[in-house]
């Protein structure tokens, strides 16, 4: 990579992308409520059961895998309601970002306002199949869709350069496709 590579990434943040940024962060959160509501299920069930012991293990693990499984589709529901709105409301999010991505520092410039951002400052960076989260601290990232890139080739590039920039241990990246 050239010392004074730049990659730039731009584009209008939709409501869509917003909400699968909020999906994805809320993974674990999606994980634990399903666990905690199939073992409160599974409990609850089994203590009212009579019977035969593996028919009663079965017929409870079904059941409670099935009332969890409504339980977080319901939560996935409350989370894309809650992200829908939140776009809504801030009209910031709404307005076009252009993100440059050099070895020394992100530069972002939007409408109102314009932040550089060392490297370091990354918190961590995961990437999904459409996106890339760069995460300044637990709850604030910059959410970065792929189509905001010129290119595979950029896209490639910008993988390239948060793995020798970023000195974050927290760096998710998805695995190569070997053609």
């Amino acid at each position: 990579m050239k010392e004074n590579q730049k990659i730039m990434a731009s584009g209008k943040l939709t409501s869509a992308d917003y909400r699968r940024h909020n999906n994805y962060h809320m993974k674990k959160v999606k994980l634990f409520y399903f666990l905690a509501a199939f073992a409160l299920f599974f409990f609850v069930s089994f203590q009212s059961l009579e019977g035969p012991l593996l028919f009663s293990v079965i017929f409870t693990a079904i059941v409670s895998f099935l009332l969890a499984g409504i339980m977080v589709l319901f939560l996935i529901i409350m989370i894309n309601f809650r992200a829908t709105r939140e776009y809504k409301k801030n009209i910031p999010l709404q307005n076009e970002a252009v993100y440059t991505f050099r070895p020394g520092n992100i530069h972002q410039k939007t409408k109102n306002a314009t932040n550089r951002f060392k490297w370091s400052d990354l918190m961590a960076v995961h990437e999904h199949k459409d996106m890339f989260q760069l995460y300044l601290s637990k709850q604030n990232a910059m959410i970065v869709p792929k189509w905001f890139f010129q290119s595979e080739d950029d896209v490639q590039a910008f993988k390239t350069m948060v793995k020798n920039q970023s000195n974050t241990k927290q760096i998710k990246l998805r695995k190569e496709k070997q053609a």
